[in-house]
């Protein structure tokens, strides 16, 4: 059995990967299957003249592309789609730049808006840095990707363009798919207060060395998350199946503090 779902998920991907080859072979041919205007002006990759010079546009070879002045973003992939670029050795000259552009970016509709991050300085990157990028990403809800060379710039970029109409489901595994699919279709059969219970072991059972069976035991005992919240340890470890180990794991996941940067 293992061996047939090991075939089916190779003949899945590679099912992928032609689909993919595909479609970057529409693009460099300029074919475009949709025919309503608000697509039309997203066939081809807009990039900003900011990019002119920038060596990256010279491995941009799988999907077609031209300058467009009148963008905010450096790169426009989709209709809600636009990246910004950033190289990591100009950022430690000029660390204002990129708090100008992200500004910019207020005025454009883009819901998916991400910041490529060259990291072209070498091994005398410091963390430190990237720290700061990842902060400033979460702050203005921007997707942080970080690269190593051009190259892998552009195969995000292309990437991008290339799946701007797809559904998310076309990037999941086999395996993860088939999951979705079950709990999907468990929920459709369960009450909403079966639904609840199934949802509070989800969570409580990422605590470590906490099992499905012992979410039962500690719901069954408190009844509820906050009367659990509230409990003490030497409570959890009185429990049945419950150690000190146990109980310090769950304990701690309601008392401690978060780790922050």
């Amino acid at each position: 059995d293992n061996d047939e779902d090991d075939d089916e998920e190779e003949e899945e991907d590679e099912d992928q990967i032609r689909e993919f080859q595909a479609l970057h072979m529409q693009m460099r041919n300029g074919k475009n299957n949709h025919n309503n205007n608000n697509n039309a002006c997203h066939t081809q990759l807009e990039v900003s003249k900011r990019q002119k010079g920038n060596h990256l546009l010279r491995y941009i070879n799988n999907v077609s592309w031209q300058f467009n002045d009148s963008i905010v973003s450096d790169y426009v992939m989709g209709p809600k789609i636009g990246a910004l670029y950033l190289s990591l050795r100009y950022h430690k000259m000029n660390h204002a730049y990129i708090h100008g552009r992200i500004s910019q970016l207020r005025n454009a509709s883009h819901t998916c808006r991400v910041l490529l991050v060259h990291i072209d300085d070498g091994d005398n990157y410091n963390d430190d840095i990237l720290i700061e990028l990842n902060k400033i990403c979460c702050i203005n809800r921007l997707i942080l990707i970080c690269a190593w060379s051009y190259m892998e710039c552009a195969r995000y970029i292309e990437s991008y363009h290339v799946y701007r109409n797809r559904d998310p489901d076309c990037l999941m595994s086999s395996s993860y798919k088939q999951y979705v699919n079950s709990k999907r279709n468990k929920q459709n059969e369960l009450s909403e207060k079966e639904i609840k219970r199934e949802d509070i072991v989800d969570v409580l059972s990422q605590v470590k060395t906490i099992s499905a069976a012992n979410v039962s035991t500690v719901m069954s005992e408190f009844g509820t998350i906050s009367a659990l919240s509230n409990c003490s340890k030497e409570q959890l470890t009185a429990l049945p199946g419950f150690g000190n180990k146990k109980a310090k794991y769950l304990f701690n996941a309601f008392n401690k503090p978060f780790k922050t940067l």
